[in-house]
């Protein structure tokens, strides 16, 4: 459940322009919180009980690309998750050299 302290719950509730490309529940209102102007949230299915996975490299590519004309055409927020990178930061934690490589 997002709260005060979601970066993306926050930028937009102090009119922050927020794009998110792959985020999980982004396009789901809770209370008083302010949805992001662009939200395309997580697309990847995965059988009932099981947490779903996109590791599709060339949907990360595009959403990159998304996020960066977001940036140029005046959003202050834009981010993209991508489980592939998340699984290897649990996996490793923060600041291993694999997950810069990532």
């Amino acid at each position: 459940m997002p709260n005060e302290s979601s970066y993306q719950y926050f930028s937009t509730n102090k009119g922050i322009r927020t794009s998110l490309y792959q985020w999980g529940i982004c396009d789901v209102a809770f209370g008083h919180f302010t949805r992001p102007e662009k939200c395309k949230s997580i697309n990847c299915t995965a059988p009932s009980g099981q947490i779903a996975h996109c590791k599709n490299n060339t949907e990360l590519e595009n959403n990159l690309r998304l996020a960066v004309d977001d940036l140029s055409a005046g959003f202050g927020l834009s981010m993209v998750y991508h489980d592939g990178i998340d699984s290897i930061g649990h996996e490793y934690g923060p600041d291993h050299e694999i997950v810069c490589e990532s």
